[in-house]
Order: C-alpha cells, then structure tokens, then sequence
C-alpha cells in the first residue's frame, strides 16, 4: 500500500504546484494533450537511460551497441525537446502555458552542456567524470520532472477529458527503471558512496508506490484505481518483468554493493520491463476500447479459486472482529483477523491485476473489472475500518458492530455478483472447463465462513430474527450445493470418480458437527464456549480444515478426477452396512412396483400411491447415501470405480421409474432388479478382496429372502392383472424356499425359526396363486398382510447374518448436569476408549461395544428412574459403567445388582461405598479419600493450625462428611466448627463468613460445588476477611476452576471475578485422587494396542480441547474446564467391562450375558472383583474388595496453576512438607485487633495541677470570710442557721 509514504509526499506535490492555464491562450485537443505528456515524461526517461548507457560503455557492457544507444537517446532528446517547445504540427503543440516555455528553457539551458560532457566523456572511467555524469544528470532529471508535472497541471486546468495525473505516473515506471539501474553502476563505480545505496532504496521505493499507486489508486491526489481491463493486461507484464529485475536491485541493496554479476543480471532483465512499462503508459494514454482475452483452462481454475478465497478470506475477517468483540478467544481472533485482512487484500489484488507468475489472468471482462475495483474500495475503507477497531473493540459498541455487519453482508453479497460475471463468461468462453463445479466448490467454502458469521452476529444479539433466517439459508445453500455436487442437479452433472466423492464425505463429515453447533447457537445457544467450537473446526494448529478439504476437491473438480491418497479403504463394519443397505435397496425395487401394482388395480389405491411415493423417495435417498457414502450411518464411498459404476446405472433407471406406465412396469421393475444384483454383487466381491471376514455373500443371500417375498407380490398382482406368469412366481417361491434354508444350514439362529412360521402363514396362500394362476382382490390383500409378517420376522435375522460384529450394549449414566458434573470429561474419555476397543478387533473380535450415555444429573433418585427406566425398555444390556457421585453409585449398586447386570463406577469416591456388606458387587475407579483426614492432621501440626472451620453446601448431601473429619480432627486434639451454606442465601453467607472473620478463624475446608466454593471465598473478602486465608478442598474439581467469571458469584459481588478469586485463594491446598499411574506410564495398555497411559491421556485431553468426532459422526463440544484426573477412569472403565465380557465369552453365549442368571452374573461379577488384573490408563487395575487402590495427589495454588506438593501412597504413607514444595508465604494471620482506647491520665494531672493551685486561694477567701478554719468546717447554709436559731 502507498499510504504515507514519502514518494506519495512527491506525487502530491507534483500534482498541486498547479500552474494557471489560460484556456484562451491556445486550443489542445486530449490526443495533444496526450503526446506533449508523454513527450514530456519522455525526457527524465532519456536522461537517466543516457546515464545508463554512459555507464554500460563505461563498464564495457555491450560498448558498441550501448554507444549506438546513447547516440540515438541524445538525438531523441534533442528532437522531442523541440517538439515540445515548437510543436510538430501533427499531435504535439507548441508549449501550451508560459509556465511550461519556462521550465523547457531551464532544461535546454542544462541540456546544451551535459550532450557535450557525455559525447566528449565517453569511456571515461575517472571518478570526476562520474561523478560529474551524475550531479549533470540528477539536476536535468529533476527539471524534466517539473516539466511534466507543469504539464499535468495544465492537463487539469484545460478540463481534459483524461487523468494526466495517471499517464504521468505510468510514465514515470519506465524513468524509474532506467534510473535505479543507473544508480546501481554508480554504485559500482563509486560515485557519492555514502548516499548511493540510500538513493536506490529511495527510487526503488518511488517505483513500487507508482506502481501500486496506478493500479489500486490513491483518493487524496485524485490518481484513479485502474478498472480497464485491457490496461490490467498490460500492467500485469509490468509486475512480472518488475518483479524479476526487482530481484536483481535487491541483492545489490542486500549485499551493499554492485558486483559484476548483479550489474550482468540487471541489465539482462531490464529489456523486458522497459518494453512493458512503455506499452503500458501507451495503454493509459490510449485505453483500448477491447483487447482478446483466450485464456487457458489453468486460468479459469485460477479466476475461481482466487476470487472465492478472497471473498472467504474477507467474510472470515468480518466473524474475527464480531469474535473479538464477543470475547471469543480474543487475543487469538485479533491475531488472525490480521492475517485474514491480508489474504482478502492480496486477493482481491490478484482478481483485479492478475498475476504472470501465478498463472493468473487478469479479469476476463471489463463488467469483472469493474465490479472488482468496486470490491476493492469498499474492502479498503472496511478492512481498515475493522483494523482500527479491532484491539478495543467491544459487544457493547454497537454502531461499530452494526457496520461491520451491513458492510460485510454487502461486500460478500457484490462479490457474489462479481463471481456470477465470471461464471457466465466461463461458460461461453471455456465450455470444456467445469465450470459450475468450480463456482459451487469455491462458494462453499465462503458459505461455512458465512454461516459462522451469521452465527456470532447471534450470539452478539444482533438483529437475531434476520441473522437466525439468513443463517438457516446459508445452512440450505451448502447442503443443496453439497448434494447437487455429488447427485445432480440442473447444471451439475452426477460425481462419478470415487476419489472426488471421497473428498467430498470428507467434506460433510467436517460439516456436520459444524452445522451442529451451527443450530445449537440458532436454537438459543450464545455462550462463548459453543462460538469457541464453531471456531476451532475452522481453524486447527494454522489450517483451516474446512476450507482445506473443499480446496482438495475443488482443484478435483478442476481436473475431473481425484487423488485416492492413501487408497481407499473401508472398516468391516462400514463394508457390512453397505452391503445390507444394498440388499434392502435390491428388496425396494420390488416394493415399489408392488404398491404400484397394488394401486393401479384398485386395492387400496391411495395409500398404495402414498406407499409407492413414500418407496421412491426412500430409495432414492437410500441409494444417493450408498453412493457418497455416510458415516452417521456406517457407509463408506463405493471402494473401487466397478461398484460406483454399478450404482450410478441403477440411479438412472431409478430416476426414470416417475415416468413409467402400468404396462411399463412389470419390464422396469426387473431392470432395476437386474441393476441392483449387478450392484450388490461387485460390492460383495469388493469387500471380499479388502476384508475376508465380511460376511458379504451371507448378508446378500439374507436380503435376497426380503427381495423374493417383495417379488412373489408383485408377480401375484401381474398374475391377478392378467400380465403376469404363473410360473415365474412358482420359481420364485421356489428360490425363497432354497434360499431360506440354505441360510438356515449355514447358521443356526432361533430368529429363523420364526421366519419359519411366518412363511408357513404365507406359504399355501401365494403357492395356490401360483397353481391357480389367478388371483381375487381378497387374495392379493391377505398375502400382502401375511407376506409383511414375515418381513418383521426376516429383519432381525438380517441384521444377525450381515454382520460378522455383534452389539454389546452397555449403560453409562454420567452426571453431566448436577451440583457436580464431571460428565462431558468422562463421557469423551468413553467414547474414545469404546471406538479404539471396535476398531481395532482385538479384545471383542466379532463384536462391537455400544455406549448408550444419561444423564444422572448427580442425583440418587434420578439416577435410579433413568436406569430403571432403560432397564425396562430392553433386555440387551450387558454392562453398567459411569457414575462419578458417590449418592448415584450407592444407589445404582443395588439397582444393578437385583437386575444381574455387573457394574463399574468410574469415580464414586466415598467411604461408605468400600463396605462389601452393603454393596458386595460393586467395584469403583475412584480413589477413596479416607487418607485425606490424616494429610489434614498432618499439616495442622506442622503449620500449628489451632481451629479448622468446615463449612459445606446442603447439609443433607454434606454434613455426613463433615461429621467425619470433625471427630477425626477432635481426637486429634485440633479444634473444629461446622456451618452450613445456601448458594442461594448471600446474606446468610455473609452472616457465618463473618463469624468466622470475627472469631480470627484462619483455616477453612469447605464441601460444596466449585459456585458455593467461590461464593464462600468471595463473601469472605466481602466481610474484610484479610487475604491469606488458608482454603482446604478435598475431592476432584475442574481444571482451573478458580478462574472461572462466576455469574451466579458476580451477581451478588461484581468485583469477584475469576482473577478476583485466584487471588484470594492464594495457597489454597486441594486433596485428589490421582488419575494416573505413577511409575508405569509408558506401559503398554491392555485394551488399547499402541497406548502407553501416557499417550492415551494426551490423546483425550486433545480430543477435550477440541471437541471429538466419533466414527458414527456423533459428536461433543470442546471442554473449557475439564475434570482431567477422571480421563483415565472414564477408559479404564470401559475396559474392565470389556476384559468381563471376553472372559464370559469363553463359556456363554451373548444371549446369556444380555439375560443373565444369577450364576453366570456372579460368575462375571466373581472374575471382575478378584481375578481381573490389567495395566490402565489411571494405572495398573486390580480391584481390593470394592476398591481400586490408589494414590492421593496433594496440590498447591500458586499463581494461575496447582502445582504438586505431596502424595498419598496405596499403603497410606503421606509425603508432604516444605522438601515437597509446600509452601506456607500466602497464609497470613488475621488483622490484629485495635488496641483499648487509653486512660486519659493527661487530664488527672491536669487537674491535680489546676487543684494544688487553687485550692489554697479558694481555702484563704473562705476562711476571711467565716472568721476561721475551724468555722469553715462548721459551716452550714444561712438557711440551716436561721433554722437553728429559731429552735433555739
């Protein structure tokens, strides 16, 4: 960009050293105005050209011919310097204003001496002479300037009707180039060594701010973006031939010198950009009107890659600044805007420019370029509005917010219009290109962009009902193009290369988490967290996934086939589901030919219409997902061409079937059939070739038997019709009776037996149409109801025999929600520990492990309907494993127990639950905390901790456990209190942390949730508690959890952010269970080939960080706060259930583990409890009585972080202290009481003083007046006297 720079300094001051021209003076047309410019410009390029000429002879460059050069440089100096003065009678005029007479004769008066000195100099080498040649030179140069910039001025006077502004500066590229290689032989020779180098930096710069200046404009001086796009053409050779001789100038200004070779290499590249700035200063002078634009199929790829990046680059730019604003990883969102501001520009540059070196043309129309000099202001003005904004930008500015908004929805919007320009001239000019492919590939990559825009507008609460309705659009858009890509639709023609369609599941398998999320925030989800997602799937460790995979298949696209790298490749399961989704596609088309039948003759007609249309619809869905393939539903792409191939012939027989007529249908319906036979059988040998153990023959032979029953309708309704044949339905009772008991001899399955029945109900009905070869209304009715009682038996057998793996289900209630809810950690820990277990086949061949999660919401009773609940629903479930809340884990044991159903608590830390009289079948992960009490003790006497003061949330789930450190603390000899807090009561919060201030007690443990935790903390900075306290936690907390901004906290305490807390909690001990094994950590794990607990751990916590995509496409959120210490216990519990159920598989089947007697349960619970034994994520797995032993961890805050202060051993040996980083700096005694206001003693001596003198004085005057002292003491009042006397 030119903006300040110093060149632009002298632009401007060339353009405003305006000369009055006197319009009367002279008549000039804009063609003469054009020459005389030009001519004029003319002359500063001769001088230094001359200059470089000089110097080539003086080198012994190219003598004779630099010396021919130079010769006919001075003549056209000499010449067109006349012209200008005189004119020439043709297109230049004489010297049109008084102001340009004055400054030709400057320059004649320097021209005159300086053709002398380089005719009477050449091939002199001496350093004066050079010397000389430049300070001539440099002083001519700069009055041949002046005299073009008077002639701009004229130009702008006169009211011509073109920019003289924007020749002069194309001109002076040309002047520019000669110059700097002048300067560089200077610098070679000598000449002015100290200012040299500074002097071609300086020219060097004046020609990139020119040639930025020309073609992106410059408002202030009026010098105009270039639009035309003829021009463009010509300038993008000059960017070319510019940035090869730039390479040369800047090795001498890195090297600080001018060698042989640079000077070699810079004149074997100047030809070039001489050549071309020239052509292009004709061009600005002359704009062509039209020009050819052929360009290469490379080049049409190109114009839609680089306009739809830059129109994402710019909307991703916009969401960055709505995030930052938000508080959406700000630091991070201001860093990336930047990045993208810059793509967007450089861009959009490309689009308007082109770009030799990258191939790429400039616009392909003048509408384009027009449209693209529009975009290019408008991004101008918002990127640097946004960049100016952005570090303090906040969701409360609302004016910046709302122009950020319109702005970028007009911008994308235009750009949309720029695009369609280039697609229509694409398609008349390059028909052989895709075109449409590449428009509809790049646009959605500006579509995720745009939906995650519209997204944090939401969240923003701006204009929510718009942007929720534009949203849902932008959701519709990249579907419906997703699907007109792969499937067809007008103008998009079918996908058929595998490796294409391979890259495009890997598109939707990104899109559909992202859409998701998309709706979790359409649906009322604002929270920073969720917009946090929307934006780590669009960028991860400086890739952009998203748009990384649709550039994959864009360029695919581009070149009509993809790349399978690595080859493709399918899971068992995923070859498994094809193959029966083919088979029920196969059964399909004899349904709907059936109901189509069924409707024609009048049996049912509408809802046989309403069937058949329901059937199509399906079957088309059906087959567009076997042929993209789908990963929520297990399907792969078609693994080799034969198989696409196959399914796309049955496609177009499958889009033709609306069209057909009744006497049509009987053939259709058999061509299709014949379709999918060919289709089912090139998969079943597909999957035989990648992967022998699937079951592919089996599995197409038990849909064949769904297929027949559908055929043997059918041809009973042609055969009622009068159209079809008795005895191909004969044969095909015939094929299904083989056929079932073929099945039935390979494998035995008690589902047969009631297939068996059923085709027996149906058996002499359809058997007797046959014989008869007539069939009554009545008849086609009741073997359509009977022949759908043996489909309901036929499709659990199917499910049985096209699958070599075989579901165990187990329950896993979780308390994701709660006072406590550790949930999300454990449930991703899970289901990344069961997808390792499926996908790797090694510790259940044959079987695949199925978690269905529920919430327990921490709640005993809860917990205990929901699994009940399930209990119910299905008699499938082999296992229980979850639970983290000691509550949920007493009850459940005994639920799960009385059900036969072996249990696994992944945490459930409590005492209680050690006692095997109370729960004898359950087992635990969770590290019981017994020991804490004694680390407790242990620390009071070592710091002289006098008093611990226990304060706990609902005493009804707490007060137990309070209980029990109270006695523990008591026989120890260390006093304790108890209170009670109610998150929802602050002033009563306030009333016991006052106590506890006022009774100066310093040490506080406290049972509760992480709110009623900062709460606690908080009402005691409230109460001018002194910092330093000490805080006691024992249990397992969230990471980080003390610097969370606490809403429920902040309401009642708006200064006790998370910062506000960390700091109060300064030194603050937490005691809990250690998830990890402590010597074995690089030991390979039982359940997880190629795990050590180290690197599944990381692979958890990455998989938390980010979110984590399951194999069935279910996905969670990332986790801000995360329970780490249960990631291990979460897997660890999955393979114990897993280890259980290959152990009962040895001697039962799976039936017997889903219905368990009583003794096969105690048999699996029995191997469970004492002879399981295996090396775990959270260490090594070997169950004592109920419990797993293991370590305490003792931590310490310090800072942001805990850091690790001790250890509790299984053997309950306690390492902790000073030696093990314990520190006690942070805890601080509580304020001293205010000293006793002190006896006014000043005022006793005061007064004593005042006493000892007066008294004397006040004794004296009573004295004289009663006559004696004696008397003074027998002084009465006169009234007591005068009573004596009258007595008397």
């Amino acid at each position: 960009m030119m903006a300040g720079s110093r060149s632009l300094v002298t632009i401007a001051a060339l353009v405003f050293f305006f000369q009055e021209y006197d319009a009367s003076a002279i008549t000039v047309t804009d063609v003469q105005w054009k020459a005389g410019l030009i001519a004029a410009g003319r002359q500063s390029w001769l001088i230094a050209k001359m200059q470089l000429e000089f110097l080539m002879i003086a080198k012994g460059v190219n003598v004779s011919k630099s010396k021919a050069n130079m010769e006919e440089s001075i003549s056209l100096f000499d010449s067109e310097h006349i012209m200008l003065r005189d004119g020439n009678g043709i297109d230049i005029v004489e010297a049109p204003s008084q102001a340009i007479v004055n400054v030709l004769g400057n320059v004649q008066a320097k021209w005159s001496p300086f053709k002398i000195f380089l005719k009477d100099n050449v091939a002199n080498t001496s350093l004066t002479v050079l010397t000389t040649l430049d300070d001539m030179g440099s002083e001519l140069y700069g009055l041949t300037q002046i005299c073009a910039s008077r002639y701009v001025d004229a130009i702008s006077g006169a009211g011509a009707n073109f920019s003289g502004l924007q020749v002069n500066t194309a001109n002076r590229q040309s002047m520019l180039v000669e110059k700097m290689a002048a300067e560089a032989f200077l610098l070679h020779f000598g000449v002015h060594p100290d200012t040299m180098l500074n002097r071609i930096v300086e020219t060097r710069t004046l020609f990139v701010d020119a040639h930025a200046g020309i073609l992106e404009g410059l408002n202030f001086v009026g010098l105009e973006a270039t639009v035309n796009k003829c021009i463009s053409q010509k300038m993008r050779l000059v960017t070319f031939f510019w940035d090869e001789f730039k390479g040369a100038i800047d090795t001498v200004i890195f090297e600080e010198l001018a060698s042989d070779n640079s000077l070699n290499d810079i004149v074997a590249k100047i030809a070039g950009l001489r050549t071309e700035a020239a052509a292009a200063t004709l061009a600005y002078a002359d704009p062509p009107l039209s020009c050819p634009t052929t360009m290469t199929r490379r080049q049409w790829q190109m114009a839609f890659d680089v306009s739809t990046r830059q129109l994402m680059h710019a909307q991703k730019a916009c969401r960055l600044f709505l995030q930052a604003a938000k508080g959406v990883n700000t630091l991070d969102s201001r860093i990336l805007f930047s990045n993208s501001d810059v793509s967007a520009t450089a861009d959009l540059k490309m689009m308007r420019e082109g770009s030799v070196a990258a191939d790429m043309a400039a616009a392909p129309t003048q509408l384009v370029s027009e449209k693209y000099g529009v975009m290019w202001l408008r991004w101008l003005s918002l990127g640097k509005f946004m960049a100016q904004n952005i570090n303090f930008v906040s969701d409360e500015d609302h004016r910046l917010l709302q122009i950020v908004e319109d702005q970028g929805k007009q911008f994308v919007n235009y750009g949309f219009e720029a695009l369609e320009s280039i697609f229509t001239e694409c398609k008349l000019k390059a028909p052989e290109v895709n075109c449409e492919e590449l428009k509809v590939t790049g646009v959605q990559r500006i579509l995720i962009q745009k939906a995650a825009f519209e997204a944090v507008l939401i969240g923003l609460e701006r204009n929510v009902t718009e942007n929720k309705k534009e949203m849902i659009q932008t959701i519709a858009k990249f579907e419906g193009s997703q699907s007109g890509l792969i499937h067809q639709q007008p103008g998009l023609p079918r996908t058929l290369d595998i490796c294409i369609l391979q890259e495009m599941k890997h598109v939707d398998d990104l899109w559909t988490p992202f859409k998701s999320l998309l709706l979790q925030v359409h649906d009322g989800d604002h929270s920073v967290a969720t917009l946090l997602t929307i934006w780590g799937m669009t960028w991860d460790a400086g890739v952009d996934p998203m748009s990384a995979q649709l550039t994959v298949a864009m360029r695919a696209y581009a070149e009509g086939r993809g790349v399978c790298t690595p080859p493709l490749t399918a899971s068992r399961q995923e070859l498994e589901s094809a193959i029966k989704e083919l088979g029920f596609l196969r059964a399909g088309t004899q349904k709907l030919a059936k109901h189509f039948l069924l409707s024609d003759i009048g049996i049912d007609s509408e809802e046989n219409m309403n069937i058949w249309l329901a059937t199509l619809k399906d079957l088309s869905t059906q087959l567009e997902r076997i042929m993209s393939g789908d990963t929520s539903a297990t399907l792969p792409v078609p693994i080799v061409q034969v198989v696409a191939d196959r399914l796309f012939d049955l496609a177009e027989d499958l889009a033709d079937v609306q069209s057909l007529t009744v006497d049509q249908y009987a053939h259709a319906s058999l061509s299709l059939l014949q379709k999918s036979e060919l289709a089912i059988n090139a998969y079943v040998d597909a999957a035989f070739d990648m992967d022998p153990n699937v079951p592919g023959a089996r599995s197409s032979l038990a849909s064949s038997l769904l297929m027949l029953l559908e055929k043997m309708c059918k041809e009973a309704v042609l055969v009622g019709l009068g159209k079809g044949s008795a005895a191909e339905l004969a044969s095909s009772i015939n094929h299904y009776e083989t056929s079932q008991q073929t099945l039935k001899a390979a494998v035995v399955i008690a589902q047969m037996e009631i297939v068996e029945s059923a085709w027996g109900e149906l058996q002499a009905k359809i058997k007797a149409i046959a014989s008869s070869g007539a069939a009554s209304d009545i008849a086609l009715s009741e073997i359509t109801s009977k022949a759908d009682a043996v489909k309901a038996a036929l499709l659990p057998a199917i499910d049985f025999y096209s699958v070599m793996t075989v579901s165990i289900d187990i329950l896993v209630p979780l308390p994701m929600t709660g006072r406590w809810s550790p949930g999300p950690t454990m449930k991703t820990a899970a289901m990344i520990a069961r997808d390792i277990i499926n996908q790797q086949q090694l510790v259940l061949p044959g079987f695949e492990i199925k978690l269905k999660f529920l919430d327990d919401q921490c709640d005993q009773g809860h917990a205990r309907r929901a699994v009940l609940e399930e209990f119910a629903g299905t008699d499938s479930w082999v296992g229980l494993a979850g639970m983290a809340c000691s509550s949920v884990c007493e009850s459940l044991a005994v639920v799960s127990s009385s059900m036969y159903i072996p249990t696994v608590g992944m945490d459930c830390s409590g005492n209680s639950l050690s006692d095997t009289s109370l729960f004898p079948d359950f087992v635990r992960l969770g590290v019981k905390t017994t020991s804490a009490k004694n680390v407790i003790i242990e620390w009071a006497k070592m710091f002289d901790w006098g008093h611990i003061a226990i304060v706990s949330g609902d005493p009804t789930i707490y007060r137990k456990e309070a209980t029990e450190y109270q006695e523990a603390f008591g026989n120890a000899g260390i006093g304790n209190s108890y209170a009670s807090l109610i998150e929802t009561d602050w002033q009563g919060m306030l009333l016991n942390m006052g106590a506890l201030k006022d009774g100066k007690r310093r040490v506080v443990m406290v049972f509760g949730n992480e709110t009623l935790f900062r709460m606690a903390v908080c009402a005691s900075a409230e109460v001018g508690s002194r910092e330093g306290m000490v805080w006691i936690s024992v249990g397992i907390r969230s990471r980080s959890w003390w610097i969370v901004n606490d809403e429920a906290v902040l309401q009642h305490s708006a200064s006790c952010t998370g910062s506000k807390v960390s700091s109060l909690l300064q030194g603050a001990l937490f005691i809990t269970g250690l998830g990890k094994s402590a010597s074995q950590a690089k030991q390979p794990l039982d359940c997880y080939d190629g795990y050590t607990s180290d690197s599944l751990l990381d692979h958890i916590n990455k998989s938390i960080a980010q979110g984590y995509n399951d194999v069935t496409g279910n996905s969670t959120g990332a986790i801000e706060h995360p329970h780490v210490e249960l990631m291990g216990a979460g897997a660890d519990a999955i393979c114990v259930q897993a280890k259980a159920i290959q152990h009962m598989l040895l001697d039962h089947d799976i039936s017997e583990l889903r219905s368990p007697q009583e003794a096969v349960y105690n048999k699996a619970v029995n191997f469970i409890r004492h002879e399981l034994q295996i090396e775990g994520v959270s260490g090594p797995v070997k169950f004592s009585g109920n419990d797993k032993p293991g370590r305490l961890g003792l931590w310490q805050l310090s800072g942001s972080e805990r850091i690790p202060v001790g250890t509790v051993y299984e053997n309950g040996t306690i390492e902790t202290g000073l030696s093990e980083g314990l520190r006690n700096e942070t805890w601080l005694p509580a304020f001293p009481e205010p000293p006793s206001e002190p006896f006014p003693i000043g005022y006793v001596v005061v007064s004593i003083g005042v006493f000892m003198i007066f008294c004397p004085v006040l004794l004296g005057c009573i004295v004289g007046h009663n006559g004696s002292i004696s008397a003074l003491f027998a002084w009465k009042p006169k009234g007591s006297r005068k009573q004596e006397t009258a007595s008397v």
